[in-house]
């Protein structure tokens, strides 16, 4: 009985965040659609555009999933901070940054590979950097707080915290891409 009672919880709790998240992943989408003419100004950043929402969504919805855990095996409690807490963040920041600056590499080595038109190495690697450092800063105080106030009211932060992250990083990391690019193309770098 005790399993029925398990599944029933993970559907009432993740059922209305999955419909609210599945709203916010369109909106990332029109504002992916609203930017065309960028992606025609700067060859070879749909390349680069994948992999940096995987990196957001991976990082995040881990970062997520230890701080329900370190929650449930009281290593964290809500509004402190612990050596939990810091080293879980500064895990996912480090991260987040090495792994921006491979991905704009690596772009740019898989536009050269395929004979695309693109942006040289160190515009790349700039989108690449910021949005994945401006992004991550966002959702890890997103994942933070989400995970805080989830477990404050008696839900399981494993129902909704991940998920949530994993969908809002895609709206946040494709603002961030565009903004960025915008700021590049402002400091003439393209």
């Amino acid at each position: 009985m005790a399993y029925v009672t398990n599944i029933k919880r993970i559907i009432e709790e993740t059922t209305p965040f999955l419909l609210i998240l599945t709203v916010i992943v369109l909106l990332s989408g029109g504002i992916l659609s609203g930017v065309t003419e960028e992606f025609k100004i700067v060859p070879g950043l749909l390349i680069l555009l994948p992999p940096l929402l995987d990196l957001r969504g991976n990082i995040g919805a881990s970062l997520a999933s230890r701080l329900s855990s370190a929650f449930h095996l009281g290593y964290m409690k809500p509004n402190k901070v612990t050596n939990c807490l810091k080293s879980n963040v500064y895990a996912a920041i480090f991260l987040s940054i090495v792994i921006s600056f491979l991905l704009g590499l690596f772009s740019w080595l898989t536009c050269i590979l395929l004979g695309t038109a693109c942006i040289s190495i160190t515009t790349f690697v700039t989108i690449s950097m910021i949005t994945g450092i401006v992004s991550s800063s966002i959702l890890t105080l997103l994942t933070i707080l989400i995970t805080q106030i989830s477990f404050r009211r008696g839900l399981d932060p494993d129902n909704i915290t991940a998920p949530s992250i994993g969908s809002i990083g895609d709206i946040v990391t494709i603002i961030c891409f565009v903004l960025t690019i915008k700021l590049v193309l402002v400091w003439g770098m393209i």
